[in-house]
């Protein structure tokens, strides 16, 4: 099994119900796989998980990741910042994961 998750952080308690509506827990943040040893933080945020089998077809995993991203976006309309608090699909600049020898 894998899964996609959707956070959302730094949002007000007026915006919990409709979290909550949505399918969202409120959780500790998750720790990314991509910064190894990265610092949690202390915030817990809302958190909900989109699961998959591994071995599921692309064009099927393609579709979820269009679910979620149009979820993602829904939610942008509720926040102070619009579709600029949306961070979907965002990397890390490999350039800053670089250690030195």
């Amino acid at each position: 099994m894998a899964a996609f998750v959707l956070e959302v952080s730094d949002s007000g308690p007026e915006f919990a119900d409709f979290l909550a509506a949505l399918g969202f827990a409120f959780r500790q943040a998750s720790v990314s796989e991509l910064e190894p040893g990265g610092d949690v933080g202390l915030n817990p945020v809302w958190r909900k998980e989109f699961w998959f089998e591994v071995g599921l077809q692309p064009d099927h995993v393609v579709a979820l990741m269009g679910r979620i991203r149009e979820e993602a976006y829904l939610l942008a309309d509720y926040l102070p910042n619009g579709a600029a608090a949306v961070s979907f699909a965002a990397f890390p600049d490999a350039s800053a994961n670089e250690h030195q020898i």
